[in-house]
């Protein structure tokens, strides 16, 4: 066997395969180098189309606030011109006399005295019915949350009841009818001088 070199291959030829190689390359790298442009430049028009959604979105929800804003300052406008009910305080109600249609029942046993009877109207001639009902109603809740057993659900209803028909006694404040009183008369006095 022949182990001489074959003397037909130059070391010039090779590095001209190899220069055409690297040619090659280059071109290919400028090409992946333009592609990568592009999609960058793609990758910034999305993001900006995107942006301009949100933004676009945002200011629908801003239209849609202010036209809720304007029904709602409509609808108060509305409300405050059409004639409202005032409450007629009757002398007997003053006087207490007031015949009741459901009649309390009293626990078996009676344990408040005339002297506890006595702070507590005084508690509610201090803090009036409505915020009487409003802590009472905090008490029962707080205690049915604390409270583990059989009495547990009898405390909850309780809780529900007097938290629902608390905020009814907002009408027993003679504050409330006194501004309501105000406001019918206001609302007099507007459509007589128009």
């Amino acid at each position: 066997m022949n182990t001489e070199p074959n003397q037909s291959e130059r070391p010039e030829a090779h590095l001209d395969d190899t220069q055409a190689r690297i040619r090659e390359l280059e071109e290919k790298l400028c090409e992946a180098e333009q592609e990568l442009d592009e999609a960058t430049d793609i990758i910034k028009e999305q993001q900006v189309n995107f942006q301009r959604t949100q933004l676009e979105a945002a200011d629908l929800k801003i239209d849609e606030g202010k036209a809720a804003r304007t029904k709602l300052e409509q609808r108060i406008a509305d409300l405050e011109d059409e004639p409202c009910p005032v409450p007629v305080v009757q002398e007997e109600r003053r006087s207490g006399a007031v015949a009741l249609t459901f009649k309390p029942v009293p626990p078996a046993i009676l344990k408040a005295t005339q002297t506890d009877l006595a702070t507590l109207e005084a508690l509610i001639g201090k803090l009036g019915w409505e915020e009487l009902m409003y802590r009472l109603g905090v008490l029962i809740t707080r205690q049915a949350q604390e409270t583990q057993g059989p009495h547990k659900g009898a405390l909850e209803a309780a809780a529900s009841l007097v938290n629902l028909w608390g905020p009814s006694f907002y009408w027993c404040s003679e504050d409330v009818c006194r501004a309501l009183e105000e406001q019918e008369n206001r609302r007099i006095s507007r459509r007589q001088t128009k």
